[in-house]
């Protein structure tokens, strides 16, 4: 997998909190199935200052009762920004609304990236990186985006929604940092009666 088209394959799943097979298809034959839950070029709607992501189908939504619509933000002069990422690459795919959004340049043309391709690279970059592969995988760019989120100062409701979880399962996930752990304790002093 080429290194642009990953990049902006792991910065969508980071920001958007989407599950694996929300991202790509699992297998080639799933890119043509309408039960499919992978993002295609017509679920991306590009603005000034952020692009829409349209999920159509997810472990929450099964009969497409709704659409989830997740915002990706702009981050002005940042390699990491998903709104420049996503619109360099759309530049480049093929300009069919049906097609899977993410795909590769390969020696007989553009192929999708299914969830092996990201699995495999993911496994090689973490190596890369001299990392132990064993301890990530796909799905922590969802608990890294809802750690990031809750980091930012985002509500925990807005964490649940944005990542379409049914249940408070995603607490699990958040990690507090050093600096709101150290907050915490300067307020428990208030809080405690003090005896003269």
């Amino acid at each position: 997998m080429g290194n642009f088209s990953s990049c902006i394959f792991l910065i969508v799943a980071f920001f958007s909190l989407l599950h694996k097979s929300n991202l790509v298809p699992t297998t080639l034959p799933d890119v043509t199935r309408y039960s499919a839950t992978h993002l295609k070029i017509g679920d991306v709607s590009v603005h000034q200052d952020h692009c829409t992501l349209h999920v159509h189908k997810t472990k929450t939504i099964q009969f497409r009762q709704r659409a989830l619509e997740i915002v990706l933000p702009l981050i002005p002069h940042s390699v990491l920004c998903p709104v420049s990422a996503l619109k360099r690459h759309l530049c480049y795919v093929i300009q069919d609304t049906e097609a899977p959004l993410f795909t590769i340049h390969t020696s007989t043309g553009l192929k999708p990236v299914t969830g092996h391709h990201f699995v495999t690279f993911l496994k090689s970059y973490i190596v890369s990186l001299g990392f132990n592969p064993a301890q990530y995988s796909p799905h922590s760019f969802r608990r890294g985006g809802a750690t990031f989120a809750f980091n930012t100062g985002a509500s925990p409701l807005f964490i649940k929604f944005l990542g379409n979880w049914s249940s408070d399962a995603y607490m699990v996930y958040l990690v507090l940092n050093t600096t709101q752990k150290l907050n915490f304790a300067k307020t428990i002093p208030q809080h405690i009666p003090t005896t003269h």
